[in-house]
């Protein structure tokens, strides 16, 4: 007898993969098997994919047109309400678009510890996070734009086999920009004018993390004009620049290197760092690692929520590196009690407010 394969068999292999799901993407589809056969050509293909000109007439790629986590009106509201519809073409570039250093950057400041960044450390500073739609939406749709939401839903699921998290298709980039001044080739980066100066910036490091795989795939990118961006930890690419970005201005783009494990076969941590992002603790980076410490708690007895640390000290500025521990997410007087509930690795998340504040 002849076997018919189920619906969605057939629905799945008669479309391009992007648009089975949920893709808003131009050009070909990526497979995500590629993500663990060869991560470091999976980075490439996203890379030349969300860099694709976005068709706004202003210059900007794919993934300056999604949603802007930093920017308060967008995503996580100061009040905890719920953000407004996707809608239909990019919005403006907004000063709420950028904040002065990245979230772990800021972290080690205010604890004290040493935050520059190497490519002109005095001249203004523009970080921002940007998500796109089945993201976007995985977060309106299950209430995770407020604190309350986010203990609710992810508190619901099993401490050792995590319930639904966010969807294949979602993808978040943290991008790093600088103004370009007197000396810098404005041909050789991706530029934006700052929407209030007019400054021209250049775009400095893009860190891609897609949800191909359960605890996500890392990437990041760097220019190659960067100060000191191998002084510390040494690029890692296997792949190489595609030949479609030869000859423009991506070709001045490196990939510092890949992620998709908290340790190597052997046993080893991984690493992976950007001289713009970690520039301070470069040596002790793990995108993987950090991202698995994104979590939310409550005490019963207080109405303020609950964090883990990026860092695992400030005194000397260290990074979490390997296999999550599970101390770090129970009660150490109650070893069957949980603190702290993971986000699915996204740090942004912690951006939301309290609906009681």
């Amino acid at each position: 007898m002849k076997r018919i394969p189920p619906l969605g068999i057939i629905v799945l292999c008669s479309l391009p993969l992007a648009a089975a799901r949920g893709e808003e993407l131009p050009g070909e589809s990526i497979d995500p098997a590629t993500a663990i056969l060869n991560p470091d050509k999976h980075a490439w293909a996203l890379f030349t994919e969300l860099n694709r000109d976005a068709g706004t007439g202003d210059g900007r790629v794919v993934w300056e047109t999604w949603k802007n986590a930093v920017n308060p009106d967008e995503i996580f509201k100061p009040d905890g309400t719920k953000p407004e519809p996707w809608g239909e073409g990019a919005k403006p570039r907004s000063n709420k678009d950028f904040e002065s250093r990245p979230k772990q950057l800021e972290m080690a400041r205010a604890a004290g510890g040493k935050a520059t960044i190497q490519f002109d450390p005095d001249a203004g500073t523009g970080n921002e996070v940007r998500m796109n739609r089945p993201a976007f939406n995985f977060i309106v749709d299950n209430g995770l734009y407020n604190k309350e939401g986010q203990l609710a839903f992810f508190s619901r699921q099993n401490a050792d086999r995590p319930g639904p998290g966010f969807p294949m298709a979602a993808k978040e980039i943290k991008a790093q920009w600088r103004p370009l001044g007197e000396g810098k080739d404005p041909s050789r980066y991706h530029t934006a004018k700052h929407p209030d100066t007019g400054e021209l910036w250049g775009l400095t490091s893009l860190h891609i993390t897609t949800k191909d795989l359960p605890n996500w795939f890392w990437a990041t990118f760097e220019h190659r004009d960067n100060e000191g961006i191998e002084d510390q930890v040494p690029s890692v690419d296997s792949h190489g620049l595609p030949a479609p970005l030869k000859g423009t201005k991506w070709e001045n783009y490196v990939l510092r290197g890949t992620q998709i494990d908290f340790v190597s076969p052997v046993g080893t941590p991984t690493i992976l760092a950007s001289s713009q992002i970690e520039e301070p603790f470069q040596k002790t980076s793990s995108c993987i690692t950090c991202h698995a410490r994104a979590t939310i708690g409550k005490l019963p007895e207080s109405n303020e929520f609950l964090v883990l640390d990026i860092f695992e000290s400030f005194s000397p500025l260290r990074g979490s590196v390997g296999a999550p521990d599970p101390r770090w997410f129970f009660d150490p007087n109650a070893p069957a009690k949980r603190l702290y509930h993971q986000l699915d690795f996204v740090w942004s998340l912690d951006r939301a407010s309290s609906v009681n504040r």
